[in-house]
């Protein structure tokens, strides 16, 4: 989708002496012809180039050359807009296959919701607010229930697995996107702020901090991911789901 500017280019016909006897006087062209579609595009353009500014109205119709009255033509106010641009977002997941095991599937969809995520920085904040749009987060969680219903899991466990991994992976991305990966001059800081604490807290930040860093972001991912399929695997066993399922 392409943000445009549609002008109408159409020739004017004015007469040469209608222009003679009005030389103060300027042509004007049309306004900009906006969409729904555009200006959710372009607001996703600006959240895309500068993430921690704001968005506003004013700044929106700005890239878009156009006056700020105009977008509520198509976007009935911010908060409409910020679940448009939600939409957009969540609904851009390449949802994985309901197919294979329930455990491929859970992998592939955590693996997708984190590429989506990483890829639109600004989806942290929209959730924080809240304004994650119910229909699109539903579209985007059928193939986790999905998968966890084929590991046998009903009612009230299906509810709180699939509320589970969705924070786990969120909550991970989201420090991920918080906390870069360290480098060398953050270990040296982290070195000199032990001598701060007393000598009984110091002994196990001792033996971590060599290791910290050692692992880039896609490898703690895959960490974290393992740990939730062993803990759902466990889970399923205890609730007694029919054999071959898991």
């Amino acid at each position: 989708m392409m943000i445009t500017r549609l002008l109408d280019c159409e020739a004017n016909n004015v007469r040469h002496t209608e222009i003679m006897s009005s030389p103060g006087q300027r042509r004007r062209g049309r306004p900009p012809q906006l969409s729904r579609e555009q200006i959710v595009e372009a607001a996703l353009a600006l959240l895309r180039r500068e993430p921690n500014r704001p968005l506003t109205m004013q700044r929106l119709a700005a890239a878009l050359n156009a006056a700020p009255m105009s977008l509520y033509t198509h976007i009935r106010n911010r908060d409409d807009l910020l679940q448009a641009i939600a939409r957009e977002v969540l609904g851009g997941v390449d949802l994985p296959p309901q197919d294979g095991p329930w455990q491929d599937t859970v992998r592939r969809w955590a693996c997708a919701l984190r590429q989506r995520f990483l890829a639109y920085p600004f989806v942290g904040s929209l959730l924080q607010e809240g304004i994650a749009t119910p229909a699109a987060w539903l579209e985007l969680s059928n193939p986790l229930l999905q998968a966890l219903q084929q590991a046998g899991l009903q009612g009230e466990a299906l509810a709180d697995a699939q509320r589970w991994v969705s924070r786990v992976v969120i909550g991970s991305v989201l420090m991920e996107l918080a906390l870069p990966a360290a480098v060398p001059a953050e270990f040296d800081e982290v070195a000199r702020a032990l001598g701060e604490l007393p000598e009984s807290s110091q002994g196990v930040w001792r033996q971590v901090l060599p290791q910290l860093g050692r692992h880039d972001d896609d490898a703690v991912f895959a960490y974290t991911l393992d740990r939730t399929l062993d803990a759902l695997q466990a889970l399923v066993q205890a609730s007694g789901s029919p054999p071959g399922l898991h």
